[in-house]
């Protein structure tokens, strides 16, 4: 039976227990669940003992498409660029940038005038996930119908991205 290349599967391992990047006690884990939108992964939630800081690492099965960025928008290009704009953002346990991975913006939010952000750590999975007002014009591109962003808001719902 063939081996699994290294590239096939990821794993998150740590070397020693996690720590809290904000006052370095442990962290106990408080969900593993896994998902299948926008692709297949695990969202670990961790909590810090001490100070109740939470952490959310979103552990892809496949690296490449765990770092991709996933987007939802009439309007990619000023979604991108907003997204530039704000700046880099610094894994709070690995120390090195985050990656942006995740623009949910007129597809999932139609009407409600906000953009869901997401940036991910390349090594540890660490997500930040920012909701901000929209400051951009929608774009007049193909859009889903209210329909197709009832379902994708309902399933945005049910997995916890949004309230």
């Amino acid at each position: 039976m063939p081996r699994p290349r290294k590239d096939d599967t990821t794993m998150l391992k740590w070397l020693q227990h996690p720590k809290c990047g904000n006052c370095g006690d442990d962290l106990i884990l408080e969900s593993a669940v896994v998902e299948d939108f926008p692709y297949i992964h695990c969202d670990i939630r961790m909590k810090c003992m001490s100070c109740g800081e939470v952490y959310l690492h979103g552990l892809p099965r496949l690296h490449n498409i765990g770092v991709a960025m996933h987007a939802m928008d009439t309007n990619l290009k000023d979604a991108m660029s907003y997204m530039d704009s704000l700046g880099e953002r610094i894994c709070r346990q690995c120390k090195i940038p985050m990656l942006q991975t995740k623009i949910w913006g007129d597809w999932t939010f139609k009407n409600e005038g906000i953009i869901s952000l997401q940036w991910k750590c390349p090594k540890c999975y660490l997500t930040q996930q920012e909701i901000h007002n929209r400051k951009f014009p929608h774009g007049d591109g193909a859009d889903l119908t209210e329909k197709e962003s009832a379902a994708l808001q309902d399933k945005l719902r049910r997995m916890g991205y949004i309230d």
